[in-house]
């Protein structure tokens, strides 16, 4: 059996290490600045915890998740996108 995926990024554009270094430090940067208490998505992480009986373990790791994809959207707070995202990345 063979799997065909899709291309990580596209080989013929390349992106240079120097930009995808700023965008880094800038999602860095803008992660460090959010308050931990903004997260708006917690209610979705409990709703998700609830159903799935995820343990209060995880939801730590989950919220620092979604602040990381938050920060690289260049989001200001966590959103409920951001928190599904991450829920996505962390229990895959």
């Amino acid at each position: 059996m063979q799997v065909v995926l899709p291309p990580v990024f596209d080989v013929a554009k390349p992106e240079r290490s120097e930009v995808v270094r700023r965008r880094g430090t800038t999602a860095r940067a803008a992660r460090a600045a959010m308050a931990p208490g903004s997260e708006r998505g917690s209610s979705r992480l409990r709703r998700f915890a609830e159903r799935r009986g995820v343990s209060p373990n995880d939801w730590p790791k989950v919220l620092r998740v979604a602040r990381t994809v938050a920060a690289m959207a260049g989001s200001d707070s966590v959103r409920e996108p951001h928190v599904h995202e991450a829920i996505k990345y962390v229990f895959a």
